[in-house]
């Protein structure tokens, strides 16, 4: 017998050999269980690598690592919208998201 209980959750399943139920770890739970237990030295190495993985620029990765400068002229061209009408609210957008998908 499985049972998935959801993302964030454990699987709980029948063992057929000794008819228990086990509880397996989600894989956050045995990611975190996993850095937990590592020497301070390769958690480094960890967060390096995975750092590495979001700052390279490729085609393929649109999030690569912005300036200072880029990121206060992104804003300046967000509140210069913002104040010539063209955003939208959150709340009407959200609301017409969950229209558009069927939700409501």
């Amino acid at each position: 017998m499985e049972q998935f209980t959801g993302l964030g959750k454990a699987i709980v399943a029948a063992d057929p050999d000794k008819n228990k139920r086990r509880i397996y770890m989600n894989i956050l739970e045995a990611t975190i269980s996993m850095l937990e237990s590592m020497p301070d030295e390769d958690i480094n190495k960890v967060y390096k690598y995975t750092r590495k993985l979001f700052e390279e620029i490729k085609p393929e990765n649109p999030f690569g690592p912005l300036t200072k400068e880029q990121v206060l002229t992104d804003l300046a061209i967000s509140r210069e919208e913002f104040e010539q009408g063209k955003s939208l609210d959150a709340r009407e957008a959200i609301m017409e998201m969950r229209r558009s998908h069927g939700f409501i």
